[in-house]
C-alpha cells in the first residue's frame, strides 16, 4: 500500500470480522509501506525450556519480560525495547501476497495418443493458520483439537514447537503472534488431460468422422510445507464485505476438490 488519507494511520477489520471464531484481536492490517492485509502480531521466539529461562528473560531494570510464564509456553520478543510486552511490540510479520506467481503448460503428442499438464505454483506467500488457533490451544475447548497436540511441549518431550498444554494460559500463549504464520508456498498440479484419438481405420468401419477418448484430473496433487488444509484456501477472505483486508487467514475453509473427469468426444 502507499497512500492512505492523512488522518489514516493503517485499515483493520470491524469487530463484526475480527470476532468470528471466537477470536476477538484482529491479525492483520494494511498500512503504509507493507502488503494489504500484512499480518499484525507479537513475534515469538520459540518456547521456554527451563524456570531459568524464564527468570533470565528479563528487562533492563531485571524485572521478568514474561512472569507468568512456564516451561513450555510461548516466549515473545519485546520489540520495541521498552523493557514491557504489551500491545506496543504487534509488528508486520509476512503477508498473504505472493512474491512470485508461475504457471506451466506441457504437451506432448505421441501417435494417436496426447497428454498435456497444467502446474501452478506460488511462492513467497505466508498464511495465517487459524485452524492452530481453534485446534491446538484448550481455552478454546468448544472445538475439536488436532492431532498435532499429541506433539506439544511435555517435561519429557521438548523437542517440539508446539507449547505445553494448558486450560487457563497465564502467559497468554493464544494471543496473535508470528506462531500461527507460515510459509504458504507451493506447487499445484492443476490439470492433467490423456487422450487418444481413433484412427481413421477404425472409425471408418463403426460410422463416426471423429472420435476421442480421454480421461481428466483436477488438483491431483500439491506440493508444500504448509501444515494446514490447503495452502492456497489462505488467498480466499473469511468476509465478502472486506475480502481484501482479510486474506490470507485459514480458517479451514473448505479446500479446492480434486476431481476425476472421464469424456469422449464424437462426430459422425
Amino acid at each position: 500500500m502507499t497512500e492512505l488519507n492523512e488522518d489514516v494511520s493503517y485499515i483493520g477489520l470491524p469487530s463484526s470480522v475480527i470476532h468470528s471464531l471466537n477470536f476477538d484481536q484482529e491479525v492483520s492490517r494494511s498500512a503504509v509501506g507493507h502488503p494489504i492485509g500484512s499480518f499484525y502480531v507479537y513475534r515469538e521466539a520459540g518456547l521456554f525450556q527451563s524456570e531459568e529461562e524464564i527468570r533470565n528473560y528479563t528487562n533492563s531494570k531485571g524485572e521478568l519480560l514474561q512472569p507468568d510464564a512456564q516451561p513450555g509456553d510461548i516466549k515473545f520478543v519485546d520489540v520495541n525495547g521498552d523493557g514491557v510486552i504489551d500491545g506496543n511490540d504487534r509488528d508486520f510479520v509476512g503477508d498473504p501476497m505472493p512474491d512470485i506467481t508461475t504457471g506451466l503448460t506441457l504437451g506432448v503428442t505421441y501417435k494417436n495418443f496426447d497428454i498435456s499438464l497444467f502446474f501452478q505454483g506460488m511462492f513467497g506467500n505466508e498464511v495465517y493458520d487459524m485452524t492452530s488457533y481453534i485446534g491446538e490451544f484448550f481455552n478454546q475447548s468448544q472445538y475439536n483439537k488436532s492431532e498435532r497436540i499429541k506433539n506439544a511441549w511435555r517435561p519429557d518431550h521438548t523437542n517440539t514447537t508446539i507449547p505445553r498444554l494448558t486450560m487457563d494460559d497465564p502467559n497468554n500463549n493464544i494471543r496473535p503472534s508470528s506462531y500461527y504464520v507460515h510459509d504458504a508456498s507451493f506447487v499445484r498440479l492443476k490439470n492433467i488431460k490423456i487422450g487418444y484419438t481413433f484412427p481413421q481405420a477404425v472409425l471408418s468401419k463403426i460410422g463416426f468422422s471423429n472420435l476421442y477418448l480421454y480421461v481428466q484430473a483436477t488438483n491431483l496433487f500439491t506440493i508444500t510445507g504448509y501444515q494446514g488444509i490447503d495452502p492456497e484456501v489462505g488467498l480466499q477472505s473469511y468476509s465478502t464485505d472486506y475480502r481484501n483486508l482479510d486474506m490470507g487467514v485459514d480458517r479451514g475453509i473448505y479446500p479446492l476438490s480434486r476431481t476425476f473427469t472421464l469424456g469422449l468426444n464424437a462426430s459422425f
